[in-house]
């Protein structure tokens, strides 16, 4: 149980609850739900409640589906909604699972296989139970402590964004409930999730906010150990015109002399016409051999750290040159080269001053995902935990079920 409270924790502060405004933080869950034991297997709902009747449960289905290559759709999508878990005596149902998944599901689809969706689905259908689990109980803390005044702002501000909804749907509120029912989700589903979005991240936020802080001094150590993150490299904009020796391979005879012999005689031909006045890009595009290093680009390398070019001995005479210097020819791994400095940028050093604000920021996150992962453990404390795998199994049919409508 404790493993599990620890995801939840992870999943609910990392996946949205994030301490500056509204969208928090977008990042995946990385901790998969823990095992509840046998017990937890056979359970058809989770329970959740210390000193609470355990809620009934539907009777789990006596066979488990067809591998999921045979499941067949009948009909256009449907919203369709079921009992999914309890928790504290709430109910969360299938759609309150799946409708913020929908257009990550769908994107999935539109890119895997059968077997690649499923597994990626998995992955975050369960990263959404926990998250849900761990938002219900936020929740119900929210309706506990938030008074009117508070919940009828947040009524107002949920309308305010389905109105932005609308808007950016052409201002027309039947066209997005069309486009919503096309992805078999519905405008009451939506509002309900956002709506559950807002109240527990405006609770938490209200909670905590005023315990975030951080001395000069914080800031300053943190300034000082982790200067990487204050300190632009030295970086390089260059053009590269290259004769790579694979291209000379079939041109090989008697007569004529070694792939790398003939490469470098092409790219001294080339800097000959550009040391005499002709335009480098020009040059490219008359004697490239091959769409190599950017050549159907002119050759242009955008701005670039050292070490970022396989081919070192180029990189490292485009950082040593002027801006504008042509090179000598460069007997590279793969080919001849010429390359030519377009620009340099020094190395940038953000200072002190200019990146308190940032690191202020920086530590409060931390304080902040560090307090709510605690608050969610004294509450998952009070709970009782057990996995359904029948329900996963559900959610995952009907996630493949998504997937078809798609093909």
């Amino acid at each position: 149980m404790k493993r599990l409270a620890v995801a939840l924790l992870c999943v609910l502060s990392v996946g949205g609850c994030g301490w500056m405004g509204w969208l928090g933080r977008d990042k995946p869950a990385q901790v998969p739900v823990a095992g509840q034991g046998d017990a937890a297997k056979s359970s058809s709902v989770l329970s959740l409640g210390a000193g609470q009747s355990e809620a009934k449960a539907s009777p789990a289905p006596q066979t488990r589906p067809a591998p999921y290559e045979g499941y067949e759709l009948v009909g256009g999508p449907k919203v369709v909604d079921a009992v999914a878990l309890v928790v504290n005596g709430r109910s969360i149902s299938v759609n309150d699972v799946l409708s913020p998944l929908r257009r990550q599901l769908k994107s999935i689809g539109a890119s895997g296989e059968l077997s690649a969706f499923v597994d990626a689905a998995k992955r975050i259908i369960k990263d959404e139970l926990l998250r849900q689990v761990g938002m219900e109980l936020v929740l119900a803390e929210a309706e506990r402590i938030l008074t009117d005044q508070e919940k009828d702002y947040l009524k107002q501000e949920v309308e305010s964004r389905v109105h932005e909804m609308v808007v950016e749907s052409g201002g027309s509120k039947t066209k997005l409930v069309e486009s919503l029912a096309a992805e078999g989700d519905s405008l009451e589903e939506l509002t309900k999730v956002l709506g559950r979005q807002m109240i527990s991240r405006y609770y938490l936020q209200k909670k905590f906010l005023p315990q975030l802080g951080a001395t000069r001094l914080q800031i300053w150590e943190y300034y000082q150990s982790h200067k990487d993150e204050f300190c632009s490299p030295k970086m390089v904009k260059m053009q590269i015109l290259v004769f790579p020796f694979e291209a000379f391979v079939s041109a090989v005879s008697t007569k004529n002399p070694t792939p790398v012999q003939m490469a470098v005689a092409k790219a001294a031909e080339a800097r000959k016409r550009i040391i005499g006045g002709e335009d480098f890009t020009a040059v490219v595009k008359d004697m490239a051999v091959s769409e190599a290093y950017q050549s159907g680009q002119a050759g242009i390398y955008d701005y670039m750290p050292a070490g970022s070019l396989r081919e070192e001995k180029v990189e490292a005479v485009a950082f040593a040159g002027n801006v504008g210097q042509v090179s000598d020819v460069i007997e590279g791994e793969k080919g001849a080269f010429i390359v030519k400095t377009l620009d340099i940028k020094p190395e940038n050093i953000t200072p002190f001053q200019q990146a308190q604000r940032e690191i202020d920021d920086k530590i409060r996150d931390v304080q902040y995902r560090k307090l709510t992962s605690e608050y969610l453990q004294e509450l998952h404390k009070k709970a009782m935990i057990m996995e359904s795998e029948a329900f996963q199994e559900l959610l995952l049919t009907r996630a493949v079920q998504m997937y078809h409508m798609q093909k």
